[in-house]
């Protein structure tokens, strides 16, 4: 079950909300609660002054969530320097857990965005191409504010997720300029509309810039308090479980999912279309799915390496997946051994993480290197690891997001698919091969495509129409 994939969301959206100080009035700070369905989880603290030629931006958010009988706390420090006109120049990111610590440092140099990032494991430098300038989510609204806000104006700023090393776009817009009543007094008011990757995130702020209160998907609000207010630690009974509130109750139950080889389901709440649902495993027909497992036994796999024209990426390194990395290739060839079929190789390491990867909630950014060091995480670890193990072998492999169904309900969930003759996924998290038909997939990719499946989350409804074995 996903838990890095739902704590990814939940800071994500909070890195696209504004809590903002007053800008206006020079150096200035601001907390906010944050709350998740009307429970408190953290708090997130903003200031900004003014430096040579510009402002830096600090922004700090701690976080408590519950997963599966355990607790984590996350914390998050982000520092922007910007221009005279907000517009960020450089900035350093972090990301703080049991199981994490991740620094990226960004600088703007002519029309390109130089990244650096450290993990436990693992230091790496790329260069983004940019065609506008990058927004982390605390120079928006001064920027904008400072800009000018226009009614019935669409703003869409480029904006850069540090978990991800990704940019997509956002969309900003003032919704109406209303009057409210703060204390004793009404004031104006600026309702503000964010919208990214399809969902939509609502801000109020006062006509000095100041955030008043933020809601967004998910059941998430952040509502401008006191320092003691916003410090005040969740009791242990307010701690949402964010699997649990997630997960997705049919409208009947599966009997021995593990062992359902054939699935028809229908689909409701969400735009089916948003998403290339259909491959050789699964069917999409308006809003019906249909599911079957592979049948392993009438594969003729090829022999390793594979090399098979047009899915050569999936055999490539990339930021979080070191497959060209020495010691994943020696565990890799430890693994496999002699075995020439790439079937049977990709068992053998499906095998092999399942008995070696202690399964348990970890907030982290997952990457192989950082996995195979630290021996423990959810399903967004088993299967990074597998995925740079299998292409290490010369076996293509890639990444799944969707759901599957487990105690009843279906969560989310992330899981592995090689190409050994045909596209065969499979479950090292579960220990299955192939897969069963309740893994329902919605996205294929990396952890900036997995973050699409926002889309879905509180949303979708399932139907159970037929299942077997």
């Amino acid at each position: 079950v996903s838990f890095f994939l739902l704590s990814s969301v939940i800071f994500l959206l909070i890195s696209l909300l504004f809590p903002q100080p007053s800008f206006s009035e020079g150096i200035q700070e601001a907390w906010s609660g944050i709350y998740i369905k009307g429970k408190k989880s953290g708090y997130s603290i903003i200031a900004i002054r003014q430096i040579d030629n510009g402002y830096a931006i600090s922004e700090n958010v701690e976080m408590i969530f519950k997963a599966m009988n355990s607790y984590q706390k996350i914390k998050t420090a982000a520092n922007i320097n910007t221009n005279k006109d907000f517009l960020m120049k450089s900035f350093t990111y972090q990301l703080q857990s049991e199981a994490a610590n991740l620094t990226v440092e960004g600088k703007l140099i002519n029309s390109n965005l130089h990244i650096k990032t450290s993990s436990p494991s693992n230091k790496q430098e790329i260069t983004l191409p940019l065609k506008s300038y990058p927004f982390l989510s605390a120079n928006i609204i001064p920027y904008l504010f400072k800009k000018g806000f226009k009614e019935n104006t669409r703003y869409r700023l480029s904006i850069f997720d540090p978990s991800t090393l990704s940019i997509d776009e956002m969309a900003v817009e003032l919704v109406e300029k209303e009057k409210k009543k703060i204390g004793n007094r009404a004031e104006d008011i600026y309702h503000l509309k964010g919208t990214y990757k399809g969902m939509a995130m609502h801000t109020w702020i006062d006509k000095n810039g100041r955030t008043i209160r933020e809601e967004s998907p998910m059941g998430m609000t952040i509502i401008q308090e006191t320092k003691e207010m916003a410090l005040r630690e969740p009791k242990e009974g307010e701690l949402i479980d964010i699997i649990d509130v997630t997960a997705i109750t049919p409208d009947i139950g599966i009997k021995e999912p593990s062992k359902v080889k054939y699935l028809k389901a229908r689909l409701s709440g969400i735009v089916l279309k948003e998403f290339n649902m259909d491959d050789e495993r699964q069917k999409l027909s308006g809003d019906t799915i249909e599911i079957k497992s592979e049948n392993i036994n009438n594969i003729k796999a090829e022999n390793l390496p594979v090399n098979k024209k047009g899915i050569e990426v999936y055999l490539e390194p990339t930021l979080f997946i070191q497959s060209n990395d020495k010691e994943i290739i020696s565990f890799a060839k430890d693994i496999i051994g002699n075995e020439k079929s790439s079937l049977h190789a990709a068992r053998l390491i499906n095998e092999w993480v399942y008995k070696n990867i202690e399964k348990r909630p970890v907030v982290s950014i997952p990457n192989a290197r950082d996995v195979l060091k630290m021996r423990a995480g959810d399903c967004n670890e088993h299967t990074t690891l597998f995925v740079a193990i299998a292409r290490a072998a010369k076996i293509p492999a890639r990444i799944n997001v969707g759901i599957v169904y487990l105690d009843n309900r279906f969560f989310y969930h992330a899981w592995p698919e090689v190409y050994v003759g045909r596209w065969v996924a499979l479950d090292p998290t579960l220990n299955q091969f192939p897969a069963d038909a309740t893994h329902i997939r919605f996205v294929t990719g990396e952890l900036d495509k997995q973050m699409e499946i926002m889309k879905i989350i509180n949303r979708l409804k399932i139907e159970i129409i037929k299942y077997g074995d």
